[in-house]
């Protein structure tokens, strides 16, 4: 780095021919500050080197430093405040200059841009709160350009730092108090009341402080933006805690509710088990009433039974033999429990029969034999084929099973049989 320690003032360099008798007219530009700029940079005053562009001041349009002339020369440059100031003077020698003065002139362009060159920088400091997502880093944080070359400064549409524009037009350009050539060379001072000075200065320090500084904003900035979180927090939190006391309100309800259901739950339960215990009770009254009834009309039967062999001995047409009676009646009581339709072909037989028939003898009904006993029919063909006993039911079935017929078919065949049919 150039040796920055004289100081004799505000430094203001002169480029302009003596000879020249009528006054320039000059464009001051402030073309540097320390904020940071939309590349992510900020460049630290104190670290600029301008020894090379101040052997060829030269100002350009937008950067075109290769394939145009130049537009004009800067004049004067100097530092005020930690910020740089360049006097711009356009030669209007071709119609680039002529038309980017005139711009100047009306308003339109205001905006200027400096080329540099990093020599030392300080990569990966966190931007600043209100710079996050406004730059073109893709990280959001920012480099710090300690130690820069100047390379060239050109008048722009729009410039990466916001802040390097045009201040003023000088409508008089003075020679007075300008240096000489010799005196003039890198010599730089900021204002008596500014803390950023050439003269020995600590470039890492100064980055360290901006850093700190920039911290402290940031801090401050997070501060109040964590007091609007907490405040849409509060806020919140009201609305949450109204309606957790509604979601509360409303389980004490269905608690209530649901108590309730429990207990009518209970009384039903209550109700059923004593409604079944009642149709239970019925139940059994009424199997036994079924029982009941069914011995009465079995003694009924047997009565009725005894009273009809009675008769059948009165008119002779049973004999007084032991346990006749008896048999008979059983059987009668069982085909009349069992099968109304054989009880009655069974009695119609008994009440055909000749008197004094001895117990056992055969009856001819058609082609068949029947001899009435005390378990059943004993059956026989006409041809004479050979008595079969057997109990009634089980002849039924057996003819059934025979005949591929159901109980009841072959019941009613055998009825017909009896009754005289085919």
């Amino acid at each position: 780095m150039p040796d920055y320690s004289k100081n004799i003032g505000t430094f203001v360099k002169k480029f302009a021919d003596d000879s020249v008798e009528e006054p320039r007219e000059l464009y001051r530009f402030q073309i540097s500050d320390e904020s940071i700029n939309v590349n992510a940079w900020q460049l630290l005053t104190a670290g600029g080197d301008f020894t090379e562009y101040l052997s060829n001041p030269l100002v350009y349009w937008a950067h075109d430093t290769y394939w145009s002339y130049p537009i004009g020369r800067c004049e004067n440059l100097f530092v005020e405040g930690g910020k740089i100031f360049a006097d711009i003077w356009f030669h209007e020698e071709d119609e680039r200059s002529i038309i980017v003065k005139k711009l100047v002139d009306v308003g339109i362009i205001i905006s200027c841009s400096i080329g540099i060159f990093p020599q030392l920088k300080l990569e990966g400091n966190p931007l600043p709160t209100n710079l996050v997502n406004k730059t073109y880093s893709w990280d959001n944080t920012y480099t710090i350009i300690q130690q820069w070359i100047l390379k060239e400064i050109s008048i722009t549409n729009i410039g990466a730092n916001k802040s390097a524009r045009l201040k003023k037009k000088l409508t008089e350009a003075t020679k007075q108090g300008l240096m000489s050539e010799q005196d003039a060379i890198l010599c730089f001072n900021a204002l008596p009341d500014e803390s950023m000075l050439y003269t020995n200065f600590n470039h890492d320090e100064k980055a360290k402080n901006i850093i700190q500084n920039q911290n402290e904003e940031s801090k401050i900035n997070d501060s109040l933006n964590n007091q609007e979180v907490d405040m849409t927090l509060e806020v919140e939190n009201a609305t949450l805690k109204k309606d957790l006391e509604a979601v509360q309100k409303r389980e004490v309800e269905l608690t209530e509710k649901f108590k309730a259901l429990e207990v009518q739950q209970k009384d039903s339960t209550s109700k059923f088990s004593e409604l079944d215990a009642k149709f239970k009770a019925q139940e059994a009254e009424l199997a036994k009433l079924k029982d009941d009834n069914q011995k009465l009309n079995h003694t009924n039967y047997v009565n009725e039974e005894k009273s009809f062999c009675e008769k059948l001995k009165s008119e002779g047409k049973l004999m007084p033999k032991e346990n006749e009676n008896d048999a008979i009646v059983s059987l009668l009581v069982e085909l009349r429990e069992n099968n109304d339709s054989a009880y009655r072909n069974y009695q119609s037989i008994l009440n055909a029969r000749e008197p004094v028939v001895k117990f056992g003898e055969e009856i001819a009904v058609k082609d068949k034999a029947i001899v009435p006993s005390a378990t059943g029919f004993t059956m026989a063909d006409a041809e004479g084929t050979g008595p079969r006993k057997l109990e009634f039911h089980a002849f039924v079935k057996q003819e059934a099973a025979k005949n591929n017929h159901t109980f009841k078919q072959q019941l009613d065949i055998e009825k017909t049989k009896l009754n005289g049919g085919a």
